[in-house]
C-alpha cells in the first residue's frame, strides 16, 4: 500500500507577514518492504495559498502570492486581479464562468524514482494529494512542466544520487515530454489553461476511483 508521509508544518503564533497566507506541505512517499520498513520511493510538496483568508483579513492577495516565487507564477497565469480568477480559467475547471471560492491548492512537485516508475504509483499519490488536500478551495492548479529540463535541478538535489531520478534516461524534446506530461494530468482530470504551462481542475470533481493512502508524520 502507497503511504504519503507529510513532514512537520510548524508556523509562528503571531505572524504579520502575507506569507502566513501560503501553507506548504511536503513529504515521502514510501512503499512496505518484506523487513516491515517502508522503502521511499519518491516525494511531494504542495502549496494551499488561502485566498480567501487573505481578503477577509484585509490583505493584498498580490503581496500573499508575491512571497513565494511559485506561487506568483500562478497569481499571474490564472487571476486578473487580487482575488478574481481569469474568467476562462473558471470555465475550464468548473464549465463556467463563475467560481465563488479563489482559494488555490497547487500541486508544486511529485516525484517517483526510477526504479518505481512504470506502476501507476504517480497518479495514485495524486489522487491521494487531491483527496486530501482539496477541503477549503475552489481551484486546483499544477504547472506540467518537465524536471528534466529545470535548468537549476542540481541545486534542488545537492547531495542526492542523480541517477534515482532517471532525467538522463530523458532523450525527448520538450515539447513532446510536455506533451506526455499533459496526457498524464489529465487521467486525474487536469485540463491546461490555453498559452500557459498551468492546468487546473475542480475540486468538485471525483478522483475517478477510491485511493488506499495514509497521512504521518515524520518522527
Amino acid at each position: 500500500m502507497l503511504t504519503l508521509r507529510c513532514s512537520e508544518n510548524e508556523f509562528l503564533a503571531e505572524d504579520e507577514e502575507p506569507s502566513r497566507f501560503v501553507i506548504g506541505y511536503d513529504g515521502k512517499l514510501l512503499l512496505p518492504h518484506d523487513d516491515c520498513e517502508d522503502i521511499e520511493i519518491g516525494y511531494f510538496s504542495v502549496k494551499f495559498v488561502d485566498v480567501v483568508g487573505a481578503v477577509t483579513e484585509g490583505e493584498s492577495v498580490f503581496d500573499v502570492f508575491d512571497c513565494d516565487s511559485t506561487c506568483i507564477q500562478y497569481y499571474e497565469a490564472l487571476y486578473n486581479g487580487d482575488d478574481d480568477i481569469k474568467t476562462r480559467v473558471a470555465r475550464i475547471a468548473h464549465g463556467d464562468g463563475y467560481l465563488w471560492n479563489p482559494s488555490l491548492l497547487i500541486l508544486d512537485r511529485l516525484v517517483v524514482y526510477r526504479e518505481y516508475r512504470g506502476r501507476s504509483l504517480g497518479l495514485v499519490a495524486l489522487r491521494a494529494l487531491i483527496h486530501r488536500f482539496r477541503a477549503g478551495v475552489g481551484l486546483i492548479a499544477l504547472k506540467a512542466f518537465p524536471l528534466q529540463y529545470e535548468a537549476d535541478r542540481s541545486v534542488k538535489h545537492e547531495g542526492q544520487d542523480e541517477t534515482k531520478f532517471g532525467y538522463d534516461q530523458f532523450d525527448v524534446p520538450m515539447s513532446k515530454a510536455t506533451s506526455k506530461l499533459r496526457s498524464y494530468y489529465r487521467q486525474v482530470g487536469f485540463l491546461p489553461v490555453p498559452r500557459t504551462q498551468f492546468m487546473v481542475r475542480s475540486p468538485d470533481i471525483p478522483v475517478r476511483k477510491a485511493v488506499s493512502y495514509e497521512i504521518e508524520t515524520l518522527p
